[in-house]
């Protein structure tokens, strides 16, 4: 594909430079052409975000049928865990002085479940966990104390239950780059046959 690593590290560092400046459908046509393994998972942590509705024709001709399908399997698992993690809030930490912990303990899944549940599951805008997380933390509470509040908003702030999502997009990206893309070894001479 290459003739030297110098001119393959050349056009590595263009499509790096220009990388936010290219949609993610023909970066990734891009890196797996030109062998290209940082390109084809930088792409394809963006092409994650993408709404499958508003891609069209020519874009499904682009890729490859593994990358089409590694993707909607992925986005499948992501949308069944953005489903448990709404649906099942983390157990409370009560704090020493907290009163009443199943009065807390109910006022905390009622609170979960009508804050994130909403956020997270809603059918017009659902908000990605950081955004839904900054609505969740102003929301009234009634009978939780006010100390096992702030370590559940300090526990949940810390993102546990989504690094699960990055995990696996990143996990996905390089195995699926590690299958498609082979790239050059310029250790061995062009000219080593003659």
């Amino acid at each position: 594909m290459y003739e030297s690593k110098d001119v393959h590290d050349h056009a590595v560092k263009q499509l790096v430079f220009c990388r936010f400046s290219i949609k993610p459908i023909p970066l990734i046509s891009l890196a797996l052409k030109y062998q290209i393994k940082e390109i084809f998972c930088h792409a394809f942590n963006w092409l994650i975000l993408m709404h499958v509705n508003d891609l069209e024709d020519v874009d499904y001709q682009m890729l490859t049928y593994p990358v089409w399908r590694a993707l909607f399997r992925i986005k499948e698992q992501l949308e069944v865990h953005r489903h448990i993690v709404a649906c099942e809030p983390p157990p409370v930490v009560h704090s020493a002085c907290c009163q009443d912990q199943w009065k807390c303990s109910e006022d905390w899944c009622q609170v979960w479940w009508n804050g994130m549940g909403r956020y997270l599951l809603d059918g017009h805008n659902p908000q990605p966990y950081m955004s839904a997380v900054l609505q969740f933390q102003s929301l009234s509470y009634r009978y939780m104390d006010p100390e096992c509040w702030n370590a559940m908003i300090t526990l949940i702030k810390g993102k546990k239950a989504f690094h699960h999502e990055n995990d696996i997009i990143g996990h996905t990206a390089r195995g699926l780059a590690e299958h498609l893309i082979s790239e050059p070894d310029f250790d061995e001479g062009i000219f080593d046959d003659i």
